[in-house]
């Protein structure tokens, strides 16, 4: 039976900034570059996902025109993948459905912070004046934290009376039970309450009233001297502007933030159901303790992408389920889980209770979440131009990848291909190590082998016909069985065998001696087994993608062929963008952050293919 609790929801401090792309934005922003029937592709998109985001042929290849073109080639698999997904029944439909309404809610609470929020608010240039003044110094303090309120208040009393008559800070602390810790502020100090009483002192012999710290509870403070800023040395005096005036801007915007979410949070209840959390929260558990060394960040754990995508896999049947509820409605399972891609929420101890007590207060978090993108929903902003962009943006990012997985998952490796690809990229290894034992009929032309294969096919022992017309006179009394021989002593025909795996019957094959029809009897390696299977299984995998990307290849390919695609290749020669590597994120306003953009898959060789298929068609 499902238990359930009740916890009255109060406004969290969501920290909300946008994207601060650190690269050249393209002179003209919405050139067309291609067309995928109707749908163009513009600067904007390839700057996006080549430049604020990784693109693996920026690393690769070193012409940034080729990486350019590359880049837009990529963008029209991904179109046309996208554009094939819808056109018939699939099973990740429910995948899909979830994410679109994940980011619709995302999208549309960020538009409405930009526009509640941030576009209310204005930066006094008598602020920034103010500001700078605290920017380019750092005072230091003499912080003392008396146990109560009480104490704070008096202690504050008798040190400003001490300092007043002349005593020194050292001789006032040495009367009392206190100790004194020396901090140092400047402007953008996490704890601003701190920060304004710390910058309201005159001098060295003033002390504070008592002030509440986020940081430190209730203090008394002194002043004891200022001090150069490091951070601001080496700006220019704009640079130091623009760093004060994103400074008061954030904290403007925090605040109405806060006013804004606490009326809406104000009164709200959440039902969570316990017993379906403990599940959850112990199988993101078992994952992360599976692995915590690629799981560890500074200050804890984080789940990585494939958690979120295994317990949307394992917990699929329970994904329509209530996690949370109360009087904004229902949060589901599935929800919940595909929101874990956009909180990099550092979970401090893999301890089962600290742990669990971590999860719920991300879970409270997203309900929160909730609440806010159920407002904007309601006031529209799901409607934005600037919002269908961004989730039709990523919404064709899944598709695309979910149609490809359909092909890649029909990729198969044949037996002998890893022996085959390790023979072509390491040959020293496998002609120093590797034996083989074989069957052969050695015939002086390829009709009377033909003759013979025929004969085998059609049940004749080979045995007997081995006996009887083999030319290799050394193998024809054991019925043409060769017994182990090194790959380096008959190169010509180990290498034949390269692509047969044991049992299969091959021929006629054209050697030095004459025409051979050859039946693999076995295949090893006289080496460390352990760095041979090391080297097979690297083999297989490098097999494995090519045969993937293949199928992805004439499947895009086949897909070009029934739409209308155009790329601009003298548009995208024009293109100015910068030749950087760059992984930018992005906040979304009201808590939460994600990708600038989806991380582009190099998807470009679909385009040698479909030029074949148009030649053969012609």
């Amino acid at each position: 039976m499902s238990h359930f609790f009740s916890i009255l929801i109060m406004s969290m401090m969501f920290l909300a900034a946008t994207m601060v792309a650190q690269g050249t934005r393209p002179t003209s922003f919405h050139d067309t570059l291609a067309v995928v029937d109707s749908w163009p592709i513009t600067t904007q998109d390839l700057f996006e996902r080549i430049e604020l985001m990784p693109f693996e042929e920026g690393i690769r290849d070193r012409d940034f025109e080729s990486i350019k073109r590359k880049g837009v080639e990529s963008l029209v698999g991904e179109r046309l993948l996208s554009l094939h997904f819808p056109a018939r029944a699939d099973s990740n439909e429910w995948h899909l459905r979830i994410m679109n309404t994940v980011l619709l809610k995302m999208f549309a609470r960020d538009a409405m912070f930009k526009q509640e929020i941030r576009e209310r608010v204005t930066v006094r240039e008598s602020d920034v004046r103010q500001g700078l003044r605290r920017y380019v110094v750092r005072r230091q303090l003499l912080v003392v934290r008396p146990p109560t309120s009480e104490a704070a208040g008096r202690f504050a009393a008798d040190w400003r009376r001490r300092r007043a008559k002349g005593e020194g800070n050292a001789d006032v602390l040495a009367s009392v039970p206190y100790k004194g810790d020396t901090v140092l502020i400047s402007l953008g100090s996490i704890d601003a309450e701190l920060e304004e009483a710390a910058f309201q002192l005159i001098d060295t012999t003033s002390v504070s009233e008592p002030v509440p710290s986020k940081l430190f509870g209730t203090v008394v403070m002194a002043m004891l001297a200022d001090v150069p800023n490091p951070k601001s040395a080496g700006k220019s005096a704009g640079e130091q502007q623009q760093v004060v005036r994103d400074i008061l801007r954030e904290r403007q915007e925090m605040a109405r933030a806060h006013d804004f979410t606490d009326q809406l949070l104000r009164g709200q209840r959440m039902e969570a159901d316990t017993g379906l959390f403990r599940v959850l929260t112990r199988r993101l558990w078992e994952l992360i303790r599976a692995d915590t060394v690629a799981r560890q960040v500074p200050g804890g754990f984080r789940y990585v992408p494939e958690d979120i995508s295994r317990l949307l896999s394992e917990f699929r049947s329970q994904l329509e389920l209530p996690l949370a509820q109360g009087s904004f409605g229902i949060f589901r399972v599935g929800e919940f889980l595909a929101n874990l891609f956009y909180y990099d929420y550092t979970i401090p101890s893999v301890r089962p209770r600290s742990f669990s007590v971590s999860f719920f207060q991300l879970l409270r978090a997203m309900t929160e979440a909730e609440i806010i993108a159920q407002e904007g929903l309601r006031r529209g902003y799901q409607y934005k131009a600037a919002v269908l962009h961004d989730v039709s943006k990523w919404m064709d990012y899944w598709k695309s990848r979910l149609e490809e997985a359909s092909y890649v998952e029909a990729a198969t490796v044949r037996e002998w291909e890893p022996v085959h690809s390790l023979w072509r990229h390491d040959a020293a290894v496998v002609e120093s190590t590797c034996v083989l034992s074989v069957q052969e009929i050695l015939r002086p032309d390829s009709l009377s082998a033909s003759a013979l294969l025929q004969l085998i096919h059609d049940g004749s022992d080979m045995d007997s016909l081995a006996r009887a017309h083999s030319l290799r006179s050394e193998w024809r009394p054991a019925g043409g069985r060769s017994g182990w021989f090194r790959f380096r002593d008959r190169k010509e025909l180990a290498g034949k065998m390269m692509m047969a795996v044991v049992g299969e019957t091959k021929g006629p094959l054209i050697l030095r001696e004459g025409c051979s029809i050859v039946r693999l009897l076995g295949r090893r390696f006289d080496a460390d087994s352990v760095m041979i299977d090391s080297l097979l299984a690297r083999e297989y995998k490098r097999v494995l993608m090519a045969h993937r990307q293949a199928a992805i290849n004439q499947a895009v390919a086949r897909l070009a062929l029934v739409r209308k695609v155009e790329i601009y290749y003298d548009r995208i020669k024009a293109v100015g963008l910068s030749n950087v590597n760059m992984f930018t994120r992005r906040f979304i306003g009201f808590g939460g952050r994600m990708n600038a953009a989806p991380v582009l898959v190099p998807q470009w060789q679909w385009l040698e293919e479909w030029k074949k298929m148009r030649r053969l068609m012609q």
